[in-house]
Order: structure tokens, then sequence, then C-alpha cells
């Protein structure tokens, strides 16, 4: 070891053994501070592993697969400042818990994890809360495939801390974080998180660098970046947004937005207005590689303003544009293209203009011309239609039916038909009960299977919501069972109303309301005790 008394830097295999991973003679490189692993086998680290090399200051078992950390690994590396570390991916519990113990103790800086897992409580919450009382700068926390979203909880980031990298850890949310640097943040799934939400609540952040790439966003909040003066770089390539819908006027600091690998055909008109005001009082360079970009009469403003501002644009020539045609042209010819799309637009824009007034004008009279003087032959074949196909005919009162009752509910009450009327009447008292989801006939109108199963049911049962009452369908099936009742039946009430939800007598159609004045009705009571005596009157009802 004497001719190495002078080494700084040191790679190394190392081999699984219990207890110390160098004997004693390794101690006597005072002055080695970093140690990177080559082939590794070790399996677990203790408070022993690294007894004789307490002066490291950067230590890298990245290519350790490590199951177990016990605590005070780390405790005796006081002058550490870097630590990489990588969990055994079939490990659950790998002591990361006493990882973040040790560093306490030392005077980390940058820390690295791969292949965390399900070990953390709250991901990433509960590794920011161990590292709070540290001088810790840097953060990487990735390729944890199975840690899951997390909760959206205040915890506080270390206030040292500068870089975040969570990525690749299947985030499905993002915590609370204003005091970063920079947030890499790609290879999640925050696409539906951020569509109705923002990841700063703070009013200001020192945050210059963002990636959000990879994360299959369709919509951004228009504030997502409000609050942010220092952002330098936004990347949100690789996602499928199909406009710019964030406010991007307060960014004065920003030098690349990467939208590359996206779905934009064009950018409206606002958003063109504020690029370009960007595009005047800064460095400002967009990345548009690989988007739909659309060569069209209803582009072209984008394209001409596009062609004014080439040097803003990062690989400007390697970009594509669509035709209606379906035929792509590269941007290198990009001059020529808007020259050719000039003339074919001013040349056919007025006349069809003018042409399509005069049709639509056209048909419009002609139809109200047509409905106002046929107006009673159309309501007679209407009615003269439905009798020949939907084959109404009065009935007895012993005749006996398909189905006990009808049962039309909008799709926000399937849970109440599944878990409440199935059970308390088909399975109960043995009644049948006609469900559109389940007994409609696949392939025929939808109309004709509403009409069909009021027609084949001794009784007719809405469940009144707000849903119901908004629903078109819902309106026809009551309103069909209306007209089963006079004209099949000779005025027989077929028809039962079941309040679902408190509604006001004013929130009614009229002719529903006329009905609950003049027939009875019954409310669902929502409570343990009212819903048995309610499902014995449903019983008494429909049997």
């Amino acid at each position: 070891m004497t001719p190495l008394l002078n080494l700084e830097s040191l790679q190394i295999d190392i081999s699984n053994q219990s207890g110390y991973l160098f004997d004693r003679q390794i101690s006597s490189l005072h002055k080695l501070r970093k140690l990177v692993s080559g082939y590794c086998s070790i399996l677990m680290l203790d408070k022993f592993s690294f007894s004789y090399l307490q002066q490291l200051e950067y230590l890298d078992l990245s290519s350790c697969s490590i199951s177990k950390f016990k605590l005070c690994a780390f405790c005796k590396l006081r002058r550490l400042e870097f630590l990489s570390l990588n969990f055994h991916l079939r490990s659950k519990f790998g002591g990361i818990g006493n990882v973040l113990k040790d560093m306490k103790s030392t005077s980390i800086i940058s820390l690295k994890i791969r292949h965390l897992l399900c070990v953390v409580t709250k991901f990433p919450g509960d590794v920011f809360v161990g590292l709070y009382n540290t001088s810790i700068q840097l953060i990487e926390i990735t390729d944890n495939q199975r840690v899951g979203g997390g909760e959206l909880t205040s915890y506080k980031l270390p206030p040292s801390l500068q870089h975040l990298d969570l990525s690749n850890d299947t985030l499905m949310k993002l915590l609370q974080m204003p005091y970063l640097t920079s947030l890499n943040v790609r290879y999640n799934s925050l696409g539906a998180f951020l569509a109705d939400n923002i990841y700063m609540t703070s009013t200001q952040t020192d945050l210059k660098i963002i990636d959000l790439s990879w994360n299959s966003i369709y919509h951004l909040m228009f504030s997502i970046f409000h609050g942010h003066p220092q952002l330098e770089r936004i990347d949100l390539s690789h996602n499928n947004l199909v406009d710019i819908p964030f406010d991007m006027s307060h960014l004065i600091n920003l030098r690349l937005l990467n939208i590359s690998y996206n779905s934009l055909s064009h950018f409206n008109d606002t958003t063109i207005h504020t690029i370009t005001d960007l595009f005047k009082n800064t460095e400002l360079k967009i990345d548009l590689t690989k988007n739909a970009l659309n060569c069209g009469c209803h582009t072209v403003n984008f394209l001409r303003w596009m062609l004014e501002y080439t040097d803003r644009f990062e690989r400007f020539e390697n970009y594509t544009c669509k035709f209606d045609t379906k035929d792509y042209i590269l941007f290198s010819d990009f001059k020529q293209t808007i020259e050719h799309i000039d003339k074919e637009c001013s040349k056919y824009t007025l006349i069809i203009a003018l042409v399509s007034a005069g049709i639509i004008a056209t048909i419009f009279v002609l139809c109200c011309g047509l409905i106002y003087r046929y107006r009673w032959t159309l309501r007679y074949m209407y009615y003269m239609t439905r009798s020949k196909y939907y084959r109404y005919k009065p009935v007895d009162v012993d005749e006996i039916y398909t189905y006990n009752a009808f049962v039309s509910y909008s799709d926000n009450e399937r849970d109440f038909i599944i878990n409440e009327c199935i059970p308390n009447l088909e399975e109960a008292f043995n009644m049948r009960l006609c469900l559109h989801q389940r007994d409609f006939l696949p392939g025929q109108d939808i109309t004709v299977n509403m009409t069909n199963a009021i027609h084949d049911s001794k009784r007719i049962v809405c469940v009144i919501t707000r849903a119901f009452l908004e629903s078109y369908f819902c309106m026809f099936e009551f309103n069909m069972a209306r007209m089963e009742g006079t004209y099949s039946r000779d005025g027989q009430n077929v028809l039962l109303l079941v309040f679902y939800d408190k509604i006001q007598p004013k929130e009614l159609p009229l002719m529903m309301l006329e009905l609950v004045q003049q027939q009875s009705y019954i409310e669902y009571p929502h409570d343990a005790a009212g819903n048995v005596l309610f499902w014995e009157k449903m019983k008494e009802v429909l049997i």
C-alpha cells in the first residue's frame, strides 16, 4: 500500500461479506477522498462497513444492489458530501430511514438513490423530512417504478436544496416545491394531475429549469407558471399537447421552450401575440420538432409568423408541415410553400364564402317553408309510424307482461340500481326488472329499445334526480311512459316517480309537476330504517 499513500480517488470491486468491507491496511490511504464501486456483490451495509474510510467525501455505490442498510452505516463519514446508492430490485424494506438518519451526521450535499421501491411511507415527503436539517443541495431519487403517487401534503423541502430529480418514479402528484432552482420530473404520470392543478402554491419561486417531459400531459392550467420570474428552461417534450394553454407573458428570462414531440398543429392568435412580445424582449427559442404542423388556409397566419422568426425556432429546417391532402413538406422550402398557400387561399376564400352562404340560406328558407306547410302532416306521419312499428295497442288489466317494471335512470345512479334495486326487488322479491344497461338489445335503435321496454313492462319507475332531468334520453323515456298510459292502456297510471334527490317543485318540468300534484310519488329516505319501509312499498306497487 506504500506507493498508494497519495491516492485520492479509487474505483474498486467489492465482494459480498459481512462486517468490514476493507481491511485495516486501507486506513493508511489518508488522502483518499473518492471511492467508486466497480463490480459489487454486497447486499448489506452496517456500522463496520466504512470504519477504515472515515475521511471519504465522495462515495458511489450505484453498481451495488443493496438489500438492507443498518443504522449508522454512514454516520462515521463526517466529511461525506456525495452519496449514490442503488437499492435491490426485490427489496421491500431496505432501511432508507436509517440512511436518512445517518445523513444528519455527514456533510451531505448530493444524494442519489435508484430503485427505492415502496420503502417510504409517503413518497417523497418522508425523504425531505429526513434530510431537512442537512446541507443537502441535490437530491436524485429515480427509476422507482413501484413507488406510486404519494399524497399531496405540505412537507417542507430542506432549505438548502436547489436541485431535485424525481424522474421515472411513477409519480401521479407533486408536492409543494417553492425554493428549487431546477426540478426534473420526466418519465412520470402527472398528466391528469397537472390538467387541473399547479405544482407551486407559493407566489414566488427561484425555479430556473423544469422538465415535465414524458408525462402524458394533454392540458395545463393557465396559471401553472405564474410566480416563476427566474424560469429559463421549460421542457414539455414527448407529451400530448394540442395547444399552448398556459400563460407565458411574464417569463422575461425564458430562454428555451421545448414542446417537441407533441400534437401541435399551430398556435392560436393569443399565443402568437404573447410569444412575439417575448421574442422582442428576450432571447427565447422554441423547439417544435416532430409536431403535426398543418399547412392550410386556417394556419397561414401562423406559418407567416414562423417565417418571420425562423431564427427563434430550434432545428427549423427539420420541421415538417402536413397539407390537407396528407402530403408532407420540409420547412427547408418553407418560403415557397407559404407563397403557394397564399395564392390558393386568396383565390378560393371569397368564392367559397359566397357560395356557402347562398347554399345555407337557400336550404334554411326551403326547410322552414316545408316544415311550416306540412307541419300537421309530419306530426300525423310520426304517430302513425310509431303505431305501426312499436305495435302499440290497448291492453287488458290482466295481461301478462315480460317485466314487472322498466326502471328509467341516469348513469349517475348506476350504483343505486346495482347495489339497491336489484338485490331488494329482483333477488328479494323475485321480480323482473328491465334495465337499459342489461336488457336493451345491441344493434337496435335506442329509441326502439326504450319504447319496446316500456310497452313490455307492467309499470315504469323513474328515478328522479337532477341528472335525470338534464338527460335527453331519461326525459324521452318519461314522456314515452306518459304516452303509453294515455294511448295504449286506457289512461291507466303506469308511472311511478321515485325522488332520489331532494328537488324543489320549481326545478321540475311543468308536465312532471302536474303528475306529482295529481298522482302519488315516493321519496327515497337515504337511511337504514326508512329504506326497509321503502322497499316494502315498492314491492306492493310492482307485484
